[in-house]
């Protein structure tokens, strides 16, 4: 009987201390890091339009019809419809200069049209700037780059992140003569694309020449940190 239970004791040991060893395997914790560089595909341009009149509505009789001229010919460049969208439209009231003892009275108008583009074929967009300011626009408020499929950059950025923090882990165990045997778990971090500057321009700094557009490329990071189980 004292053998038997002697046994029961030493399985219930042999079975704690297993769940200990389990709880807290010995490990290494590893950060990976990747960069990449990655040319954009399309690009996105904000082009407006502001006008001022005594009337209002003459304002913005004016407003509507130079904006509509400017998605006429962007559309006969080659964009479509759903590339092209009001951003923003503004009207406000303009005052004459207050003296003393008399209120500022309305003595005009001025209407702003903001469209956002979108140009899927990234060689297309100095002549997209250039088109929309000889049909009237007067502004172009910001140009910026992209990738189409921002997902499969990030994947690739990831992946390479993986496989930076393996080649440090192997390296660490290396080291210590240990050997990696499992992967206990993975944090992803930042994912981060960032985009070239943004500019901006009126109508009066247009070239004669036709704009040229340089892309430049988007740089791509990530992070990740992972826990590798070591013998």
């Amino acid at each position: 009987m004292k053998v038997w239970k002697t046994g029961i004791v030493l399985v219930i040991l042999l079975l704690a201390v297993a769940n200990i060893s389990y709880a807290n395997p010995r490990s290494i914790t590893v950060q990976g890091t990747s960069q990449l560089d990655v040319i954009p595909d399309q690009a996105h341009i904000t082009v407006s339009y502001s006008n001022k009149a005594n009337d209002l509505e003459e304002a913005r009789r004016l407003n509507a019809v130079t904006t509509a001229n400017i998605q006429r010919k962007l559309l006969q460049l080659g964009l479509a419809q759903d590339d092209i969208r009001t951003s923003n439209y503004s009207v406000y009231p303009l005052y004459s200069k207050q003296e003393s003892n008399t209120a500022a009275k309305i003595i005009g108008y001025e209407v702003s049209n903001s469209l956002s583009l979108t140009v899927n074929n990234i060689d297309l967009t100095g002549q997209v700037i250039d088109t929309a300011l000889k049909a009237g626009a007067n502004q172009i408020q910001g140009v910026s780059f992209a990738k189409k499929d921002e997902t499969a950059v990030k994947n690739t950025a990831l992946t390479l992140a993986v496989r930076d923090a393996q080649v440090k882990a192997q390296a660490i165990a290396a080291t210590l003569n240990k050997n990696i045997i499992n992967t206990i778990s993975v944090t992803e971090g930042s994912v981060r694309i960032q985009f070239p500057e943004l500019y901006r321009y009126s109508a009066k700094a247009l070239p004669a020449a036709t704009t040229p557009i340089s892309p430049g490329v988007q740089h791509v990071s990530a992070s990740v940190t992972i826990v590798f189980e070591i013998d």
